[in-house]
C-alpha cells in the first residue's frame, strides 16, 4: 500500500499583479455588482488565469462549495484548479500566471506534498510577488489543519489575522473583546454591518443579523485590525453587539504597501457570511470584483491543436478539424471602455499542419447591420517591429494579403465567418514542432447604433499561439528529437524520450499494480481511448510489463491496465491502495511478445469494455469498488513497469495515443 495524502478522516470533505498601492475607493467603481452572474465579463478577461488551490485530495476542490456557487452562475469554466505538482512548481504557480488565487477548502489544506511545508512555501513566494489571495472557505478557520489533521494554524503565515491565528499579544483597542465565540454571548444581539467608508461590498442591508444555528456554522472566527507592519487594514462587514462592542471583522481586505508582500492583497470572508443564501451574492460579487478589478490580465495564450488534414478555405467554418480545434474566448472591449449591452460572442479557433497555421473567425451579426464590420487580424516574426496584418469583411474577399497568406469570408445566416491559413515560415516557425510559439492578435471593429471595438488579447499586448498536440490524443511526431514529451506530457517515473515519432518508456516505478511513468493530464469523461504500444525489452520479473491507465487524476488514481506474462489485469487504485490479484477488476489470459499490438478502452460511466488488437480483451462494471465510486473522468498514463529487484531493462515504445468522446461526454462539469 502506497500513500500520497494522508487523510483527516472526519473533515474530508497561473500578465501581472501590479503593485498595489491604491485605496480600495479608487480600486473599485462605487457600485460593485451585487450577483455573481454579472461578473461574466470580469472573469472572461482573466479566463484561466483564476486559480484555485487545490484540496487535501487530489479531487477535493471539485466539491469545494466554493466551487459550486462559481458553477452555478458560469464561472467555473474560467478558474484553474490547481493541482499540488502546479501548486509546488515555481515556474506554473506565480502571480503574474495567476493574478489571483482562491482558498475554498474547509479548515484542512494542503500544507506539504513533496516535501514538508512545499505548499506554504509556494503560497509565500506567491504573495511576495504581488498576487491577491482570497480566502473564502466552507469551515469557519482556514489553514488551521494540514492534510494529516494536525493543528498547524498558519493563517498567520500568510498575513491574515483572523481570530486565534497567532495574534499574540492583541493590539490595545482589541483587548477585552471577545474575538473567538461559539455563538452570541448571553444577552447581547450580534449584527453585521458594513462599513461606511468601505466600497467592496455596497449593496448589503444596513444590518444583517448573526446567523442563526440551523442556518450556518455559529462559531466565530473573524479577522482583526492586527495586520503586518506595513500593510493596510481595509474593514468591510464588521460585527457589532448591541452594546456597542466590535468583535473584528467578517470580510476584510488587506493591502500590503511594503515588506515581503509589498504589492500583494489579500481577502478573508466568515464562512458563514457565504453559507448563509442572504448575504452570499453581494459578498462573493463585490470580493471577486474588488480582486480582478485591482489585478491587470495577461496577454491571451492560447494552443492550437494539431490536424493531419488540412481545412478548406472557403469561410465556411465547416471541415470536421474546426469541431476539435481549440477556441479563444469571446473578444471583449478594451479594459477602459463600457462592454456593449449585447456584446457579440466573437471567437475564433485555431489549428496547424507541418506547413500552415488556420484561423477559423465566427462573427454573430450586428442586429442593425448598419456600418462597416472588420475584423484585423495581426501576427508577426520573433523581433519584428511591423506585424503583417490582413482585414476581413463579411462577402468580401480580403486583398493586399501577406505572402503566401489565403483567406475568405461567408455569410452563413445570423453570423459571418471567416478563415484564414498563415505559413508557419511567415509566423517565424521554420521547423514545426510541439511548444513553437507565435505572436498572433485579433480584433473586430463594429459601426451603427452601437459602435465597438473588441479584441483577443486583452493586454496592451498580442496573444501567444503556441503549436500543441491535437486536443484528443499525440502521434510524436513534432517533438524535437530526445525531449520527453513534456510539457505536455507530464514525466512522474522512468526515463523518457521521443524517437523516430514514438514515445519510448524505460524502467518506471511502483512495486504494486499501478502505472507511473508519463501523464496525460485531461478531464475526459465518457470517451474511447486507443494507444499502439510495443515492447522491446523486459526485465526479468514476471509482472514487468506495459501498464495504461486511463481516467487517472493528477496524483496517477484511476483504473490501470497491466500486461503481465501470464495475465492482463485491470486495478483501481484511490490515494494509493488498489486492487490486487485476489480482487481485480478483470483478469485475461496473455503471453507477452515483442510485436505491435492496438489497446481500445471503452468509457461509459462506471461500464468499461476493453479490445486488443480488435478481440474482446476485458469488460467490467465499478460498482463502489474499494468502497469509493467510480471514477467519471480523468487522463491517460503510460508506463514500462520494471520492479526494483528486477534484472534488466523495461523498455516500451508507444504511438498514436487518441481519445474519441462519445456524445454523452462533458469536458468540464461539476455534476
Amino acid at each position: 500500500m502506497r500513500r500520497r495524502f494522508a487523510v483527516l478522516p472526519a473533515l474530508l470533505c497561473l500578465a501581472f499583479a501590479a503593485a498595489w498601492l491604491m485605496g480600495v475607493a479608487a480600486a473599485a467603481p462605487a457600485a460593485p455588482p451585487s450577483k455573481l452572474a454579472d461578473l461574466q465579463v470580469l472573469f472572461e478577461r482573466f479566463s484561466g488565469h483564476v486559480a484555485l488551490l487545490p484540496g487535501t485530495t487530489p479531487e477535493a476542490s471539485r466539491e469545494f462549495p466554493l466551487v459550486q456557487w462559481l458553477a452555478q452562475a458560469g464561472l467555473a469554466e474560467h478558474v484553474k484548479l490547481l493541482t499540488a505538482e502546479e501548486l509546488v512548481d515555481p515556474g506554473t504557480f506565480t502571480a503574474a500566471r495567476f493574478p489571483v488565487v482562491l482558498y475554498g477548502s474547509n479548515e484542512p489544506y494542503l500544507q506539504s506534498f513533496r516535501k514538508p511545508g512545499d505548499c506554504d512555501e509556494a503560497l509565500v513566494r506567491y504573495l511576495g510577488q504581488g498576487g491577491t489571495l482570497l480566502v473564502l472557505p466552507s469551515g469557519p478557520f482556514p489553514f488551521f489543519y494540514n492534510e494529516a489533521g494536525k493543528v498547524v494554524n498558519t493563517s498567520a503565515k500568510f498575513g491574515l489575522p483572523v481570530c486565534g491565528g497567532g495574534v499574540n499579544p492583541l493590539p490595545e483597542h482589541l483587548r477585552g473583546v471577545a474575538t473567538s465565540l461559539n455563538g452570541p454571548p448571553p444577552g447581547r444581539t450580534l449584527t453585521f454591518r458594513a462599513a461606511p467608508a468601505q466600497q467592496v461590498v455596497t449593496s448589503l442591508p444596513a444590518s444583517v443579523p448573526y446567523p442563526a444555528q440551523d442556518e450556518a456554522d455559529q462559531r466565530w472566527r473573524g479577522i482583526l485590525n492586527a495586520p503586518p507592519a506595513g500593510a493596510r487594514y481595509v474593514p468591510v462587514v464588521s460585527l457589532h453587539d448591541d452594546a456597542g462592542n466590535s468583535y473584528g471583522e467578517g470580510v476584510a481586505a488587506i493591502e500590503h504597501l511594503e515588506g515581503r508582500f509589498k504589492g500583494a492583497r489579500a481577502v478573508y470572508v466568515w464562512c458563514s457570511l457565504l453559507a448563509s443564501a442572504r448575504t452570499r451574492e453581494p459578498i462573493l460579487a463585490g470580493v471577486l470584483h474588488y480582486a480582478l478589478t485591482g489585478a491587470t490580465p495577461p496577454p491571451a495564450e492560447i494552443g492550437a491543436s494539431f490536424t493531419a488534414r488540412s481545412p478548406t478555405v472557403d469561410g465556411r467554418l465547416d471541415d470536421s478539424c474546426w469541431a476539435t480545434a481549440a477556441q479563444t474566448t469571446r473578444f471583449l472591449p478594451p479594459l477602459e471602455a463600457p462592454v456593449p449591452t449585447n456584446l457579440p460572442a466573437t471567437t475564433a479557433r485555431l489549428c496547424w499542419t507541418a506547413e500552415r497555421l488556420f484561423l477559423g473567425i465566427k462573427c454573430p451579426r450586428r442586429p442593425d447591420r448598419n456600418g462597416d464590420d472588420v475584423v484585423s487580424v495581426t501576427w508577426s516574426r520573433p523581433g519584428e517591429a511591423n506585424p503583417q496584418r490582413l482585414e476581413l469583411r463579411p462577402q468580401a474577399s480580403a486583398n493586399g494579403l501577406p505572402g503566401g497568406t489565403e483567406a475568405q469570408s461567408a455569410v452563413n445566416g445570423a453570423d459571418w465567418t471567416a478563415e484564414v491559413s498563415v505559413p508557419l515560415a511567415s509566423l517565424g516557425i521554420d521547423a514545426p514542432r510541439f511548444g513553437a510559439r507565435a505572436s498572433v492578435q485579433f480584433t473586430r471593429t463594429t459601426e451603427g447604433n452601437e459602435p465597438a471595438s473588441l479584441a483577443w488579447s486583452p493586454a496592451d499586448a498580442p496573444g501567444t499561439v503556441l503549436l500543441a498536440p491535437d486536443r484528443y490524443g499525440d502521434t510524436f511526431d513534432f517533438y524535437p528529437e530526445g525531449t520527453d514529451g513534456s510539457p505536455y506530457w507530464r514525466i512522474t517515473s522512468g526515463s523518457w524520450r521521443v524517437e523516430n515519432g514514438t514515445l519510448v518508456g524505460e524502467n518506471t516505478g511502483d512495486d504494486g499494480y499501478l502505472a507511473e511513468g508519463a501523464a496525460l493530464d485531461g478531464d475526459w469523461t465518457d470517451c474511447e481511448f486507443s494507444v499502439h504500444f510495443k515492447v522491446e525489452s523486459y526485465a526479468d520479473n514476471w509482472r514487468d510489463g506495459p501498464r495504461i491507465g486511463f481516467r487517472c487524476n493528477a496524483s496517477g488514481d484511476g483504473y490501470h491496465v497491466n500486461f503481465t506474462d501470464r495475465h492482463v489485469q485491470v486495478h483501481k487504485s484511490i490515494l494509493g491502495t488498489t486492487t490486487g490479484e485476489a480482487n481485480a477488476l478483470a483478469v485475461t489470459p496473455w503471453k507477452r511478445d515483442n510485436e505491435w499490438h492496438s489497446l481500445k478502452v471503452r468509457c461509459l460511466a462506471n461500464t468499461f469494455t476493453g479490445e486488443l488488437d480488435g478481440e474482446p480483451l476485458f469488460s467490467f462494471r465499478d460498482d463502489m469498488v474499494l468502497d469509493v465510486p467510480s471514477y467519471r473522468r480523468g487522463g491517460i498514463i503510460l508506463s514500462a513497469r520494471r520492479w526494483t529487484r528486477s534484472q534488466g531493462d523495461m523498455r516500451v515504445r508507444y504511438d498514436d495515443v487518441r481519445v474519441t468522446p462519445l456524445p454523452s461526454a462533458k469536458r468540464w462539469s461539476f455534476e
